[in-house]
């Protein structure tokens, strides 16, 4: 199964492979069906225009299963406690994509 999440986090135990993927990476690896874990809509949005694919938001728990993958929006900075930002917000700040990869 695909995934898209919204923050670097290990939804359940096991053993995992993180790396930083390009846009075009991320496109590719989201080609056909995926589910969006992304609970924040602005990310949402900000992933849609950044991937050219709809990226709904959908506040789920997931957990991943060995060979299972996840393309994951990783923010640069770390935000104040209950800090919520806007779509413009998020754009203006450095973020990266990554490849969560459950291995076993």
């Amino acid at each position: 199964m695909k995934y898209v999440m919204n923050t670097p986090i290990l939804p359940n135990y096991g053993e995992y492979r993180f790396v930083k993927i390009s846009t075009e990476e991320a496109k590719d690896l989201l080609g056909g069906e995926f589910i969006s874990a992304v609970g924040h809509k602005a990310t949402a949005e900000v992933l849609t225009a950044v991937l050219g694919i709809n990226i709904p938001e959908n506040r789920i728990a997931i957990s991943l299963e060995k060979g299972d993958i996840a393309v994951v929006f990783k923010l640069g900075v770390r935000l104040p406690e209950g800090k919520v930002l806007s779509a413009e917000e998020l754009r203006e700040l450095k973020f990266e994509l990554g490849k969560l990869e459950r291995l076993a």
